[in-house]
């Protein structure tokens, strides 16, 4: 059973006090045992209502803040929080919409009642686990923790800490975005970061589509249209163009890919593109493994992307320097020629929205004094989907003084005015 519930770091931590029974036992209880039946219960509760303590370093003025009150849990997605101290602030949200209450200060006759809209991403993962979105063993990390450390009395604690994917579950998320769908490896290695799976030209050409068009993925096709014996089309139907196309990636991080990409053309290894005489705007990378079994060059216009893939069928050394600048890159060169005569045009490549902001040079992070004084800070105009935030500072060069950082609530809530205390687990009376 559950008997109390505590949160510390709203967003960071749920701490869960498993009920008395299970702390009886002389040998410790294995935590696979408990989180089956935390989940169970919470599987089967409809509402919760619970105390709560927060506890919160403000690191701008070194100092704790503590607040208090009561949460109500309500699946699906619903949730309020009532500020017992320091303010009385009341939040509810149905993870689209967050209405904030904050009551008036002293003098003032009526509060504020502010509306946000709010992303699902944007609540604190940990509470998707209490208002039934969530998974103990899929989305958390989570270990037993010594009750009497935690100042709790009895029982089990469990400290539920969101689990992020590692890089390369990522990696191979994005992979499988792009069209990557088969050839990941079951067990990736460090290697991956740098694409080293095998693959086809079909799901290399499908991939490269994200750069051209800052993020969406085209989805290759061979068949374009069909008409009838009449000339009328057929499929797709209405006004459609039987394009699928998918949003895969950040626009930002597609684009600053894409402009590296045109370097490669410009002054790299695909230099061969513009040597054979195609001056249009375009992009592109090659590639060549051990031993010159593969050359690749795969690359695009605004309008067109191909992949080139030669070899032989049974792998083996083509040529000796087989490079993909020398086998694959006159290929491509080729075939976009031949389709700038057929109509498919070349133009500049879209723009992203651009922001200025001064950079470390060592993190990428925002600039700090102490990066400044190191001479690694520089400005730079970075796309804004991907702007490192205003608090988002380089942990490599300190500053003296730094913005705190922020919690999702804490944008809506003014200083607190209560004393400074030590951080603890507190016991929340029944």
């Amino acid at each position: 059973m559950i008997s109390k519930l505590g949160a510390i770091g709203l967003g960071f931590a749920l701490l869960i006090l498993v009920g008395s029974g299970a702390a009886q036992e002389s040998k410790p209880l294995d935590p696979a045992v408990v989180i089956g039946l935390v989940q169970s219960f919470y599987d089967q509760t409809k509402t919760l209502q619970a105390e709560f303590e927060q506890t919160r370093y403000t690191r701008l003025y070194d100092r704790y803040d503590r607040a208090k009150g009561k949460v109500v849990f309500k699946k699906p997605g619903m949730m309020r929080w009532d500020y017992a101290e320091p303010n009385g602030q009341v939040f509810v949200s149905n993870g689209k919409k967050l209405l904030i209450y904050q009551p008036p200060e002293e003098g003032e006759k009526k509060g504020q009642l502010i509306e946000r809209a709010v992303d699902e991403d944007q609540l604190p993962s940990a509470f998707s686990f209490l208002i039934g979105s969530g998974n103990l063993e899929k989305d958390f990390e989570v270990r037993l923790l010594e009750h009497d450390n935690e100042k709790f009395q009895g029982g089990y604690v469990l400290q539920l800490v969101p689990r992020r994917p590692t890089r390369l579950e990522r990696v191979k998320q994005t992979a499988e975005d792009v069209g990557f769908i088969t050839g990941f490896p079951e067990n990736p290695t460090p290697s991956c970061y740098l694409g080293s799976w095998e693959a086809t030209p079909w799901q290399v050409a499908s991939a490269y589509t994200v750069f051209p068009n800052n993020g969406d993925w085209y989805r290759p096709y061979i068949i374009k249209e069909i008409r009838n014996a009449e000339n009328v089309r057929v499929w797709p139907s209405g006004s459609g163009s039987g394009k699928l196309v998918v949003n895969a990636a950040e626009s930002g991080a597609s684009w600053s890919v894409s402009k590296v990409l045109q370097q490669v053309v410009e002054r790299g290894t695909g230099r061969t593109v513009r040597n054979l005489g195609f001056l249009e705007p375009c992009a592109g990378k090659t590639g060549t493994t051990d031993n010159y079994k593969d050359a690749w060059f795969a690359g695009y216009t605004s309008s067109l992307t191909c992949a080139v893939w030669v070899g032989l069928d049974r792998p083996q050394t083509i040529i000796n320097r087989g490079y993909g600048s020398t086998l694959a890159a006159p290929v491509w060169t080729d075939v976009m020629k031949t389709a700038s005569r057929l109509g498919y045009t070349a133009h500049r490549f879209n723009l992203v929205p651009l922001s200025s902001a001064q950079l470390c040079r060592w993190s990428s992070k925002r600039a700090t004094s102490g990066c400044r004084q190191s001479q690694t800070a520089y400005t730079a105009l970075v796309p804004s989907d991907i702007m490192p935030a205003p608090n988002d500072l380089c942990p490599v060069h300190s500053a003296q003084a730094a913005p705190p950082k922020r919690g999702f609530f804490d944008r809506f809530r003014k200083p607190a005015r209560a004393v400074p205390v030590v951080p603890r687990a507190v016991p929340i009376a029944e």
